[in-house]
């Protein structure tokens, strides 16, 4: 079972956004645990019967995170930013990769939206330019390859392995999932990139 993770400060339109586009996922095995500063409603949302919802104060997204991973049943964690919403074979195309057991986590590219603002797509653009940085293929489709590095927007990880290397940097923001995927590397875990789990991020 995965467990999706969606941390957030408060129900807002785009977490109601991805709620409904999980909730039309093509693969049924997984639950949701959203991470709100404070207790939210799911009335809006179809699959409210598999959300919890962990209130957690005012903390960091990789704290919330790990406490979300701490209540999770799922033997997959699936981390999902609330201002992203995944495509509809996200946790098929997902599970397909992790009959591989030397495949500790995986991750995929965070599309711009086809709905976005102009100026949105404009962002969107300059991503895709080598000028903002490795790993460009974090906003495309690229070729499927082991990496070293990869954002929380769309990162999924065995829960054993998660935990065992003790989850997310809670001192650290931003950068707490470079540091979770340098101690993955550093203890021998292995990350494939899979261009076709895919997300779209709103920029």
């Amino acid at each position: 079972m995965f467990s999706i993770i969606i941390p957030c400060k408060k129900s807002n339109d785009l977490l109601k956004e991805c709620l409904d586009y999980i909730s039309k996922l093509d693969y049924a095995d997984f639950e949701i645990i959203v991470l709100p500063d404070e207790c939210v409603e799911t009335q809006h949302c179809r699959v409210s019967i598999r959300i919890r919802i962990i209130p957690t104060g005012p903390i960091k997204p990789g704290a919330k995170r790990n406490i979300g991973a701490q209540h999770a049943q799922g033997e997959i964690l699936a981390f999902i930013d609330d201002d992203a919403y995944p495509a509809l074979d996200w946790l098929k195309n997902a599970l397909k990769y992790f009959e591989d057991e030397k495949v500790a986590a995986l991750g995929g590219p965070g599309l711009t939206p086809f709905d976005d603002s102009f100026w949105q797509q404009v962002s969107g653009a300059m991503y895709l330019s080598w000028f903002a940085g490795a790993n460009p293929e974090r906003f495309y489709p690229g070729k499927k390859r082991f990496l070293d590095d990869w954002p929380s927007m769309n990162f999924l990880i065995r829960k054993n392995d998660f935990l065992a290397v003790g989850g997310f940097a809670e001192n650290f923001w931003p950068g707490e999932d470079t540091a979770l995927c340098h101690n993955l590397v550093k203890a021998g875990k292995k990350i494939l990139y899979c261009p076709d789990v895919l997300v779209y991020h709103h920029r």
